[in-house]
């Protein structure tokens, strides 16, 4: 039983570890940051997203990755988004954004 109990909080741990989202990190800008998951199917102005974050990719790339499960490794940039105030004079997003630069893409299914 405690062998079975040390495994499965071993997966699970890898698991959260390994499937990180842009909301939960605690990371600040320049740090090296990975996730695991699918590119979403429509880009958006700041890239393909996936889980939140943020990457860059050329239309071949896309063809090549979406619909793959794929692990994003690279490093975390943090655009702070803009104050109430700020957005009545600028055009941007409320929200934070993540993105993943420098990206290293595996392919894990």
């Amino acid at each position: 039983m405690k062998l079975l109990f040390a495994f499965l909080f071993t997966i699970i741990l890898a698991n959260v570890s390994f499937a990180q989202d842009a909301k939960d990190t605690k990371q600040k800008s320049g740090e090296p940051v990975s996730t695991i998951g699918y590119i979403e199917k429509m880009e958006s102005k700041s890239g393909y997203g996936i889980n939140g974050f943020y990457i860059q990719l050329t239309k071949d790339e896309y063809e090549k990755y979406y619909d793959r499960k794929i692990e994003v490794s690279g490093k975390l940039l943090i655009v702070k988004g803009l104050t109430d105030e700020q957005l009545k004079t600028m055009q941007g997003s409320k929200e934070d954004r993540y993105f993943i630069e420098e990206t290293v893409i595996k392919i894990i299914e």
